[in-house]
């Protein structure tokens, strides 16, 4: 092949082939977009959190989107270092125009959702774009597009991920941002996208961590951050076998952060 058909096939395969970083704009209208559904849908609630960009889950979500597949990714493939010990959830979106196209039609699940029901159409696939984004405890969102030839490929990621038991109630309802009071901005317990990792509990009222098994915690720093190898895992930890080792680590993220000198963490 000549240097001019080299040249060709180069133009075409970066035609066909590309990917979009989501610029600030458009970072801005995702959040805010996502805000005000979260308002919109919950206006009674007590503890929706409002959400903040976050990079490293839209680096994360990019790996994904230039799969340039409409199946998700294995959760703990998600896993980022700078959000350790904390399980992200995600939302997928095929052949849309725009950003604009695909926000709306996860908003659109909304119509079929009901606080304390959940799906209204008896089946809960039908809404758990929404669900996702409904989450209380969602406050960071990172999302990317990947395109090939006409197709475009949207990928968000959340943290934190939707829990399952909750799906039907993904907020407590009472008074508006009554866990909050001193944090509430526009209806929403905001604190600044500040997270607590490795499975620690944010208190919405102080937005202040406590750090699990507290005060033994292995966990330290204002956001639980930082692992503390020098303090001893609880007595079951030994109970795992070690042949299942590699499995139960990558697939319970409880397990991770309980456990972590099983699960090689302080190695």
């Amino acid at each position: 092949m000549g240097d001019l058909g080299r040249l060709v096939q180069v133009v075409l395969v970066t035609a066909f082939i590309c990917s979009s970083k989501v610029t600030p704009y458009t970072q801005k209208l995702i959040v805010d977009s996502h805000n005000a559904f979260r308002k919109r849908m919950a206006p009674n609630a007590t503890n929706m959190m409002k959400m903040v960009w976050d990079e490293a889950l839209a680096e994360e979500a990019m790996k994904h989107a230039l799969r340039y597949s409409m199946e998700h990714d294995n959760y703990y493939d998600r896993y980022s270092d700078s959000l350790p010990g904390v399980a992200t959830g995600q939302n997928l979106c095929y052949g849309s125009i725009g950003w604009s196209d695909c926000l709306n039609k996860w908003f659109k699940e909304g119509d079929d959702f009901e606080y304390g029901t959940g799906s209204l159409t008896g089946n809960a696939w039908d809404v758990l774009h929404a669900a996702q984004i409904l989450y209380w405890k969602t406050n960071r969102i990172g999302c990317a597009r990947g395109v090939c030839g006409c197709s475009a490929y949207f990928v968000c990621n959340y943290a934190y991920t939707l829990v399952w038991e909750e799906y039907s109630v993904p907020w407590k309802n009472g008074q508006p941002c009554e866990a909050c009071p001193n944090n509430c901005v526009d209806g929403l317990c905001d604190c600044g996208g500040k997270m607590c990792m490795n499975d620690g509990s944010l208190d919405l009222g102080t937005c202040e961590c406590t750090c699990i098994n507290h005060p033994n915690s292995p966990f330290q720093g204002d956001e639980c951050q930082s692992l503390n190898c020098a303090v001893s895992s609880p007595g079951y930890c030994n109970g795992y076998t070690t042949d299942l080792q590699d499995m139960y680590c990558r697939i319970y993220t409880n397990l991770r952060n309980e456990c972590p000198h099983f699960c090689k963490r302080c190695e």
